[in-house]
């Protein structure tokens, strides 16, 4: 499942992931889904999202596959919320109820195969901590598969990032509509991410990685921004 953000902001995640699920062994389908509607839905947009939801839902069932996978944070948690916006739909929502079932975040299937990350990847020789995405961390518990994944590459040192779990500012459009708050939650994240001395600092979401990569210009720090697909990619073809 392709996201708006890696989609059209950041296409080279969503060619990571692509090719890092094929070289772990697994058959990969890639259908030109909806945006899961998310957006519309915080906005209050209730039927939209609605509508959203049942077209991707009409599209994605059709396909056979195992697993429905997203490399997105915040498509990962609200793909699985598909069920509560039919209550009163109770075929649609019983087809959610299947579809919910199937979805996984990127790590969080990767992180169960685990002979790929000791025949496939290249040492990287660099040090990497991990920011936690809001709604992967605080709505679908998953912390542990991308730091899993990380400390598993040869090469790579892992930091802790302490308060990896605040949010960097991002937060959908807060960071337009509330600039200067959004700044002052950047710059505490950034400091935090600074004193690990970390060279990569890797997160699950394409708000986090864009909010994260203009806060390393703003500080005029080398820190790199990527996404964990990204340095298991950069592994495998190093």
């Amino acid at each position: 499942f392709m996201s708006c953000g890696f989609n059209f902001a950041l296409p080279e995640v969503g060619e990571a992931t692509v090719r890092t699920l094929i070289r772990t062994g697994c058959a990969v389908e890639v259908l030109p889904n909806n945006c899961c509607g998310l957006p519309l839905y915080v906005y209050g947009d209730r039927e939209a999202a609605r509508n959203l939801a049942r077209r991707n839902l009409e599209l994605l069932t059709q396909t056979r596959a195992d697993f429905i996978i997203t490399d997105c944070g915040s498509c990962s948690s609200f793909l699985r919320d598909y069920p509560k916006l039919f209550p009163d739909a109770p075929a649609l929502r019983q087809q959610a109820v299947t579809f919910a079932a199937r979805v996984r975040e990127f790590s969080e299937l990767l992180a169960t195969i685990r002979s790929p990350l000791t025949t496939h990847y290249s040492p990287l020789t660099t040090s990497v901590t991990y920011h936690d995405p809001c709604h992967m961390s605080r709505y679908c518990k998953l912390t542990g598969p991308p730091r899993e994944l990380l400390k598993r590459l040869p090469g790579v040192e892992f930091r802790e990032l302490p308060e990896a779990d605040w949010c960097c500012g991002a937060a959908g459009t807060y960071n337009i509509a509330h600039f200067d708050q959004s700044m002052a939650v950047l710059d505490r994240k950034m400091g935090n991410i600074e004193r690990t001395k970390a060279q990569v600092v890797a997160t699950s979401c394409p708000a986090c990685m864009i909010q994260l990569a203009f806060g390393a210009r703003r500080r005029k720090s080398p820190v790199r921004v990527m996404h964990v697909a990204q340095l298991l990619d950069t592994s495998a073809t190093a």
